[in-house]
């Protein structure tokens, strides 16, 4: 009797492992077989300059003096309103402008005034060699 019952016992934990053994087979199977994803999207950049490209910049803002500043090898100088050295950090922010991704695109509605967006006229205007970049609120 007792033999009887360690046989159904050993019968009913094959059985158990049979079934989990099936199971981790499919799920493995359905994992497996799944369409890979593809690359992620790319977002188009703002401009299309590369960083290392830039060897002028200047930036217009109303009311406010032109900026210009001139790349000398690999240094930044100040050369309008008044010649000096420039800050490679705050350059480089200024530079970084190429690389950030525009997130959305959609034509401009005819409806709505631009200037509600501050984008007419512009805030500033970034031009980058001769690549301009316009910038609203």
């Amino acid at each position: 009797m007792v033999a009887k019952a360690a046989l159904i016992t050993m019968a009913k934990r094959w059985v158990v492992n049979g079934v989990l053994l099936f199971v981790a087979l499919g799920l493995g199977l359905f994992l497996w077989d799944r369409p890979k994803s593809t690359a992620p999207h790319l977002a188009p950049k703002l401009a299309h300059i590369k960083t290392a490209a830039i060897s002028t910049i200047r930036v217009q803002r109303k009311g406010q003096h032109t900026i210009v500043l001139k790349r000398e090898g690999s240094r930044w100088f100040l050369v309008q309103p008044l010649k000096a050295r420039a800050d490679s950090f705050r350059v480089e922010a200024l530079t970084d402008v190429v690389d950030a991704p525009a997130h959305d695109r959609f034509a401009a509605p005819t409806t709505t005034h631009l200037a509600a967006f501050g984008l007419a006229p512009p805030q500033a205007i970034l031009t980058l060699n001769h690549e301009r970049v316009l910038i609203g609120k």
